[in-house]
């Protein structure tokens, strides 16, 4: 019991320092960090799969640019969609993606994003991540956005052991009211 209060206490020690860093902290101007609409949102957490984050702001320009609506993305050819996005790497996959989200939310959502993590769980290809990507940026709603990387760096300062123990965790030490500024951590 007594190694898991010094657990718990170095864990928001952690927090605290990285929320006090991030006060200090310039990131990277992003046109999507700008993006407030749940469907461009939900585009931004595809094309981010195994991409970096340079190439995804170019793919993502290029995609609104010329394709700026829900109904243009589902319409258009899994061509001109794949050319847009090519700086984000695996363009043909992703723009299939991409063109199935915009399909599935115009024909069984009447082309609202869900605002609820269960509900966009079901649609395909969107995982926790992207969810809480969603309810985060688009929704205003104070969630901790988790992928494989703060599992790692959770994992190697101590402070989990398991991936599954990582949100459990994060929401017990991440104060309410800035679980969303974490997520720029």
């Amino acid at each position: 019991m007594l190694h898991e209060v010094g657990h718990c206490i170095n864990a928001h020690m952690f927090v605290a320092k990285l929320l006090e860093w991030a006060d200090k902290a310039t990131f990277r101007d992003f046109t999507y960090r700008h993006e407030t609409d749940a469907f461009r949102k939900l585009c931004l957490s595809v094309l981010l799969q195994r991409a970096r984050p340079l190439q995804v702001d170019a793919a993502y320009k290029r995609l609104f640019s010329v394709l700026p609506t829900m109904q243009d993305v589902a319409k258009a050819s899994l061509k001109q969609i794949a050319e847009l996005i090519r700086p984000a790497g695996m363009y043909n996959v992703k723009a299939g993606r991409l063109q199935k989200l915009a399909k599935i939310l115009m024909d069984q959502h009447d082309g609202k994003v869900p605002q609820n993590r269960e509900e966009l769980l079901k649609l395909s290809g969107i995982g926790e991540y992207a969810a809480d990507v969603v309810l985060a940026w688009a929704f205003n709603q104070d969630v901790i956005m988790i992928d494989t990387n703060v599992y790692r760096v959770l994992k190697r300062v101590g402070l989990v052991k398991e991936e599954k123990e990582t949100r459990g965790l994060l929401e017990k030490i991440v104060p309410e009211g800035h679980r969303k500024r974490f997520n720029l951590i």
